[in-house]
């Protein structure tokens, strides 16, 4: 079989990029493609038809067509780098969106936090179904017009999912779940979008005036804010704070009421972020990057606990990665696979920025961070 490369490079205009990224991938995203139609049939008693499913698709083509169309030019380069359809490129985009129309349920997946350790790191687990981890790949985009240098963690073929960019903003992204999911873009794109601004009252503006069509948390930060932002498809409310942690049901008062979540994720995901918050606190006086990684390896309440497990159950969530960033310092570490499992953690670097020592912290910094969780 052959490997994702480790880092894959895109440059140039939208529609290059996209070109570059499939003709990269092209095994990847093929095999993908012809495995029970990106893998939403074998979640299904019985397989939905293709030709359903693209009609669904289509709807999210116009949508994101109208919202941003230098995406729509880079998934149309997809295409065309990987040979396979337009509808086949949108598809890998929208693959959530679809599972939830024709399954009507959401995975619980990820836990996340963000905190003023070396300046700052914003980490989370990346968890899905349909044994994912194959497909995980580090994308460094390079600044086109204005836009700022990309460093992202996403899967062959998806366009975005979460990273940080050379202005020191980062993005990390949740599931939550509401009723109102529509055809519009999906948060992968939105993140991808965010992650071409700068700072994060420009990504609360483009969050406001873009239709988007579902439900997520994203957490925000650049050098002067660090914000969760907790959405439906058609409202959002903001939460802001030195310290945020999120796993999978809604925080905000206002959002409560629209949470869809099941009874059972959402026990996991209230112990989950529970557990969060009580390792946080344990964190030595200056944790190392090890440490950080180690966090999430937690079993409490398995197999659906910071480190999840699916046993082989493609049906099933299992943690396919997890991810630290440092915005400040333009590093990003990947440890892919479970974190319970001893895999090598790889670091990247943003060309745009200057790297610094990013080991430990600032003993101050994690005592306040331990005094106000206290």
């Amino acid at each position: 079989m052959q490997m994702v490369e480790d880092v894959v490079r895109l440059s140039g205009d939208p529609r290059s990029r996209g070109v570059e990224h499939g003709r990269k991938l092209a095994l990847q995203i093929k095999r993908l493609l012809s495995d029970d139609c990106a893998r939403i049939n074998c979640h299904l008693p019985r397989p939905v038809p293709e030709e359903q499913i693209y009609a669904y698709v289509k709807s999210f083509a116009s949508e994101i067509e109208l919202e941003l169309p230098s995406i729509a030019a880079e998934i149309e380069g997809l295409a065309e780098g990987a040979e396979i359809s337009y509808e086949q490129a949108v598809l890998l985009q929208v693959r959530r969106e679809v599972l939830m129309r024709i399954r009507n349920g959401a995975n619980s997946d990820c836990s996340s936090f963000s905190l003023p350790i070396n300046s700052r790191v914003i980490a989370q687990t990346v968890d899905l179904n349909s044994s994912f981890a194959e497909f995980g790949t580090v994308f460094k985009i390079a600044p086109w017009c204005g836009t700022p240098e990309i460093l992202m963690f996403s899967f062959a073929g998806l366009l975005g999912y979460l990273g940080m960019n050379s202005s020191g903003l980062a993005i990390a992204i949740n599931m939550v779940s509401s009723d109102d999911w529509r055809p519009g873009v999906p948060p992968y794109l939105l993140v991808r979008h965010l992650l071409e601004l700068h700072t994060v009252e420009e990504c609360l503006q483009a969050i406001a005036s873009i239709r988007r069509s579902s439900s997520r948390s994203l957490t925000i930060c650049d050098s002067k804010r660090s914000v969760t932002v907790e959405m439906t498809a058609t409202s959002f409310t903001v939460l802001e704070g030195k310290e945020l942690f999120h796993t999978n049901h809604y925080l905000s008062p206002d959002l409560i009421p629209k949470d869809t979540i099941n009874f059972l994720a959402r026990h996991s995901s209230v112990q989950r972020l529970s557990k969060l918050r009580e390792l946080t606190i344990k964190l030595p006086s200056a944790p190392t990057t090890s440490d950080l990684f180690d966090l999430f390896a937690d079993h409490e309440n398995y197999p659906v606990g910071l480190c999840s497990h699916s046993d082989g159950d493609l049906r099933r969530t299992e943690t396919v990665a997890t991810v630290v960033m440092h915005p400040t310092t333009g590093t990003m570490y990947v440890r892919k696979g479970m974190p319970c499992c001893a895999h090598k953690i790889e670091k990247y670097t943003l060309a745009d920025q200057k790297a610094k020592p990013d080991v430990g912290v600032i003993a101050a910094a994690t005592q306040r961070v331990t005094a106000e969780l206290s």
